[in-house]
């Protein structure tokens, strides 16, 4: 299993346990005299996530705690791989690098100029005349 081309490139992987996350590949390098690698990635998304955020945990996964951040993946556990559109990739990076930070920008904001009344309605268009 040869990932090298996928090293900076963030990609699907599902897993021997049919989880599956989405990261970047970070590293890839030889482990033991068995022919496994280990795989360096930074998870950004998981199913274990959307499981937390959904409530369905099962009683194997219950104390999980969230999976995103570097981990290390053995060629062994690894089921699938799937490289992700580059328009994906370019979405994920532009998302991941320009994070707004909401908290300070409601505190900035100033809400005694907000309207307390909308009105819903016709916009009248002025005379052409």
């Amino acid at each position: 299993m040869n990932l090298n081309p996928y090293i900076g490139q963030y990609i699907r992987v599902v897993t021997q346990d049919q989880e599956w996350f989405v990261g970047e590949l970070l590293t890839a390098a030889p482990h033991g005299n068995d022919n496994n690698i280990e795989f360096e990635f930074n998870i950004i998304s998981s199913s274990k996530d959307r499981n937390m955020r959904l409530g369905k945990l099962t009683e194997k996964n219950r104390d999980l705690k969230k999976n995103t951040g570097i981990h290390i993946v053995k060629s062994s556990e690894i089921l699938e791989i799937e490289e992700l559109d580059p328009k994906v990739q370019q979405g994920i990076k532009l998302t991941l690098n320009n994070v707004p930070d909401i908290a300070d920008a409601y505190r900035t904001m100033s809400v005694d100029t907000l309207p307390n009344k909308i009105e819903f309605g016709k916009l009248e268009e002025p005379d052409k005349s």
